[in-house]
């Protein structure tokens, strides 16, 4: 709870108990005043006025007979004084028996006709009218009284009230506020983790115990937070131990990684070797067959020469094989230069990875070129659908490096499980698609396709579906890598399952030229 919160609770509760003795003595004071001022009303104001009158009626009623009947207004007049000694009365009217005037007494009194008791009757002697009498009883100063004691009574419970709340605050101040803001001190302190604080001194027994439980909760926590912070210190230096093993962990796993993706560009550019190789053996085959024959034909010319029996058939017919010969070994060498060439301006992009501009239909023929090895002996075909012809400036290695792996991946996979003939072989097309400022190429096969949680994990390193069977899982994790790297382009899949696969790369024609670009 916020300290806010808590003068809100302390305010709340020297309220509620200085509202609840207000409310316990107010009211009550309030019901006996009001009906101590209701009984004085209704002894001075309904019933003391009617009785006060009709008994001033009486007497006047008696003492007038004599006056009457000996007509004797003095005498009349005298009782009349006496009676308005009463400062109600407000006017008698004494009458003969003729109706005129025997004596009468008025007065000026303040009041509303409310506040009038009007009586009237006649005056008898021996059952005979001898006159009659008006009596005016005015208690509007009855009621002036009674609003004076009321006034009086409300004034007194109030001086009373004073008192004794001030009496009551004063009891609460140093009986129950100051000891609560005492023991809110004190937790005060304790939320803040002084422990040293002082206990509060409190007198009353409750308090005393209040506060001795607050003690005891300080020694408590005092003893959770020396707990806690060790425990905390000893986590804070298992989570920084078991940090420095997972930082030393994932260096090595990038070391191993890296030591990984260069093995698997060594083995790429090793089946390049490999390939080309091969593809060289054949024309130099056909030279060295043909070399021999040539050297045979040349012995023969110069035996034939020698004995002087070299006639002129013969003579045609061997300098005809030797220019056959020839010929067959010129086209030969052409071819393993074309190858040399080719590999060697792959294995040097490959080795360097430098960015530099060529030729993109050029680009993918040099690639081809070292790639008969992969579908010799096989019924797959590689095609080409290209698009017009255009100059990139970009890494030709990176991109060699990618078409050969979607190229190899699609020979190793895509066609696994399926019966291929030389009448119905597997076919995988290189197409290009130029735009104004980017090249798509795209890698496709009639293959078996992937499934959507393949696809899913291509990309991922270490996938692959030839788990122990040779294949790292770096292969396609690797072509991702470099696509979105260097290449600054993006990569995606389209297949379906026994509808083939196809993979599309989009780069930029022209990467930033750079003063001096280095290796990547």
């Amino acid at each position: 709870m916020s300290g806010r919160g808590k003068a809100n609770l302390q305010r709340t509760l020297s309220w509620f108990l200085t509202i609840a003795m207000f409310s316990a003595i107010f009211f009550p004071v309030l019901f006996v005043g009001s009906y101590e001022v209701y009984r004085q009303y209704q002894k001075e104001v309904i019933i003391g006025p009617e009785q006060d009158a009709k008994a001033l009626f009486v007497v006047l009623k008696k003492g007038l007979i004599a006056p009457l009947w000996s007509y004797t207004p003095e005498n009349a007049k005298d009782l009349i004084n006496g009676v308005a000694l009463n400062p109600a009365v407000e006017a008698v009217i004494v009458k003969d028996a003729t109706g005129e005037v025997f004596s009468a007494f008025s007065r000026d009194v303040l009041g509303e006709e409310s506040d009038r008791i009007h009586l009237v009757s006649d005056v008898f002697f021996e059952e005979q009218v001898i006159g009659s009498v008006d009596l005016v009883f005015n208690y509007s100063s009855a009621k002036s009284l009674v609003s004076a004691y009321a006034i009086q009574i409300i004034l007194i419970t109030l001086f009373q009230l004073v008192v004794i709340i001030s009496i009551i605050l004063l009891i609460l101040k140093y009986r129950v506020t100051e000891p609560l803001r005492s023991l809110k001190r004190f937790a005060t302190e304790v939320s803040k983790q002084h422990f040293d604080s002082p206990s509060p001194e409190v007198k009353n027994r409750e308090f005393i115990e209040l506060a001795d439980e607050l003690d005891a909760m300080r020694t408590a926590l005092h003893s959770s937070f020396t707990e806690l912070e060790e425990k905390v210190e000893q986590r804070t230096k298992t989570l920084r131990d078991t940090n420095l093993e997972l930082e030393s962990a994932l260096e090595n796993i990038e070391r191993t990684q890296e030591t990984l993706v260069q093995n698997e560009k060594l083995a790429a550019l090793g089946a390049l070797v490999a390939g080309i190789a091969h593809e060289l053996n054949t024309p130099i085959g056909n030279a060295r067959l043909v070399t021999s024959s040539l050297r045979e034909d040349a012995r023969s010319l110069k035996h034939l020469s020698e004995e002087g029996k070299l006639t002129k058939s013969e003579f045609e017919h061997l300098t005809s094989d030797i220019s056959d010969a020839t010929s067959l070994i010129e086209r030969n060498i052409a071819k393993a230069v074309t190858l040399i060439q080719s590999f060697k301006q792959v294995a040097v992009d490959r080795t360097s990875d430098r960015k530099r501009e060529f030729s993109l239909n050029g680009f993918v023929a040099d690639i081809l070129s070292t790639m008969h090895h992969i579908t010799k002996n096989t019924c797959i075909n590689i095609e080409t659908e290209l698009d017009e012809d255009c100059e990139l400036y970009s890494y030709p290695g990176t991109l060699s490096q990618i078409i050969d792996n979607l190229v190899n991946n699609a020979v190793l996979h895509a066609f696994e499980g399926l019966q291929l003939t030389k009448e119905m072989p597997g076919v995988i097309v290189i197409s290009t698609q130029v735009s104004e400022k980017n090249v798509s190429i795209s890698v496709s096969d009639n293959g078996i396709g992937l499934t959507r949680d393949v696809q899913s994990k291509i990309f991922e390193p270490f996938y692959t579906t030839k788990l122990g069977k040779g294949g790292s899982g770096l292969g396609m994790h690797i072509v991702h890598n470099l696509v979105n790297g260097p290449l600054e382009g993006q990569i995606i899949i389209k297949s379906k399952p026994k509808q083939g696969t196809t993979f599309v790369l989009t780069i930029p024609k022209q990467l930033s030229k750079q003063p001096d670009d280095v290796a990547i």
